[in-house]
């Protein structure tokens, strides 16, 4: 066994920049606050404050948004505004 030159603690890998967002706002939002400053890669969602519902991370965003698009293709629509406007970004 190899000797350990340092520890690393999960405090020194997290984000500690979490905002959060209730389960009636938009995808769309979401995806824009996941598109400024520091890029998280989840937002907490929360019924009541201190409350934790679950977790909204860019993987739903991203499936989401991409259903949007597809059935707007075969639709023989445009693409949805939310999606051009996360994609300029």
């Amino acid at each position: 066994m190899t000797a350990r030159t340092g520890y690393h603690k999960v405090s020194q890998h997290m984000p500690t920049d979490i905002f959060t967002v209730r389960p009636y706002d938009l995808v769309e939002l979401v995806a824009d606050l996941m598109s400024w400053g520091a890029h998280p890669a989840c937002a907490c969602g929360g019924r009541q404050p201190g409350c934790i519902a679950g977790l909204v991370t860019q993987r739903v965003v991203l499936r989401h948004l991409a259903d949007l698009a597809k059935q707007s293709r075969e639709a023989g629509g445009e693409r949805p505004a939310a999606w051009t406007s996360c994609a300029a970004t």
